[in-house]
C-alpha cells in the first residue's frame, strides 16, 4: 500500500484509465508556451552571439570566451532542432505528438538545466554567481510539465552535478557552503513549484472530464423525455 501510494505521488496521481486522456489535454495545453519559450530562447542566443562577436577580440581572444561561446551555439542548435522536432511530429497524425511531445520536453528540460550548471561553472572563472542557475531552474520548472520523479531527477542531479565541480574553480573552495545551501535551496524551490504545476493541471484536466461525464449522464437521462 505504501509503495502504491509513493508511486502515485511521484508519478501520475489518478487512477492509469485517466492517464492517456489527460496527457493528451496536457500535450495541448504546454504546447503553445513551449514552442513560445523555445522562440525566445533562441532569440537570446542570437543575440549573445552576435555580441560576443562585437567584442574587441571576438569569441575566441580567451578560453572563458571560447566556453561562453560554445555554450551559446549548443543551445542554439539543440533549441532549433527541438523545435523542428515538435513541427515534424504537429504534422504528423496527433497521436504522434501525444505520444513524444512530454519525453522531448523532458529530454529539453534536462538540456536546458544542465547548459545552465555548465554556464554557472564558467561564471566561477569571473565571480562566485550563481544567477543563471538559478533563473534557468526555477525557468525550467515553471515553464515545463514534468512528472514529480522527473523533476527530482533532473534538479537534483543538476544540483549534485553543480556542487561536485564547484570546489574545483577558483572561486569554488572558498565559497562552498555558501554555494551549497543556495542551490540547494533552489533545487527544492524548482522541485515544489513543478509539482504544484504538474498537480494543477492533472487536476484541471480531471475536474473537466468529470464534469463532461455529468453533462454527458444528464442528457443522456433528459433526451428520452425531450422526444416524447
Amino acid at each position: 500500500m505504501t509503495l502504491q501510494k509513493l508511486r502515485r505521488w511521484l508519478g501520475f496521481p489518478l487512477e492509469d484509465r485517466y492517464r492517456v486522456h489527460i496527457e493528451q489535454d496536457i500535450v495541448q495545453s504546454s504546447l503553445r508556451p513551449g514552442i513560445f519559450s523555445a522562440l525566445l530562447i533562441l532569440a537570446f542566443q542570437a543575440v549573445m552571439m552576435v555580441l560576443s562577436l562585437l567584442r574587441k577580440g571576438g569569441p575566441f581572444a580567451s578560453l572563458r570566451r571560447q566556453g561562453y561561446w560554445w555554450l551559446y551555439v549548443t543551445l542554439f542548435s539543440v533549441t532549433l532542432l527541438f523545435l523542428l522536432l515538435i513541427v515534424f511530429l504537429m504534422r504528423r497524425r496527433r497521436p504522434c505528438l501525444d505520444t513524444f511531445f512530454l519525453p522531448l520536453q523532458t529530454f529539453y528540460t534536462a538540456f536546458l538545466c544542465l547548459w545552465g550548471t555548465c554556464v554557472t561553472l564558467l561564471d566561477q572563472f569571473g565571480g562566485n554567481s550563481l544567477s543563471v542557475f538559478t533563473y534557468v531552474t526555477l525557468s525550467a520548472a515553471a515553464l515545463t510539465v514534468l512528472q514529480p520523479w522527473q523533476s527530482a531527477l533532473i534538479f537534483t542531479g543538476n544540483c549534485l552535478f553543480l556542487n561536485l565541480l564547484l570546489p574545483y574553480t577558483p572561486a569554488g573552495p572558498d565559497n562552498f557552503y555558501s554555494n551549497a545551501v543556495n542551490s540547494c535551496f533552489v533545487t527544492l524551490g524548482a522541485f515544489f513549484i513543478s509539482l504544484w504545476f504538474y498537480r494543477s493541471k492533472v487536476s484541471s484536466c480531471y475536474a473537466k472530464i468529470i464534469i463532461s461525464r455529468r453533462d454527458t449522464a444528464r442528457s443522456d437521462i433528459i433526451r428520452p423525455w425531450i422526444n416524447r
